[in-house]
């Protein structure tokens, strides 16, 4: 995570900060699926136990960063781009967000530091590889 906001926070030296991402998607790919591993051997593994579990570690910061972002939006953004903030707010509460990015920014150009949930990408992969 620290490489991500040395990247944003443009340190000289940080420009790959996307990097950090991949080690948290390794890492945290690492450990549930140890977690699942052990429930399993032990008989105690239950797909929708998983997913709520997931549901209640995960929403809890995502809808408090998307309410956060949403009064500051309200505040910063003119209308214009207040619509586009409310459709990719809706994505990223839905964690389709990914597929509503795929075609609209490009996650390193310019413009991407000027889309507020762009981050959210990654909650929708999570979740569809769980699904």
């Amino acid at each position: 995570m620290l490489l991500v906001l040395l990247f944003h926070a443009k340190v000289p030296g940080f420009d790959g900060g996307f990097i950090g991402v991949d080690i948290f998607f390794v890492i945290s790919g690492y450990v549930i699926t140890q977690l699942i591993l052990k429930e399993n051997d032990t008989g105690k593994f239950a797909y929708f136990k998983f997913l709520a579990r997931r549901f209640w570690r995960l929403s809890p910061a995502l809808f408090a960063m998307l309410y956060a972002s949403l009064f500051i939006s309200l505040v910063l953004l003119f209308p214009g781009e207040l619509e586009a903030f409310a459709r990719s707010m809706v994505a990223g509460a839905f964690s389709i967000s990914n597929f509503y990015f795929m075609n609209k920014d490009d996650y390193f150009g310019i413009a991407a530091e000027q889309v507020p949930l762009l981050h959210t990408w990654s909650l929708g992969v999570e979740w569809q590889f769980y699904f």
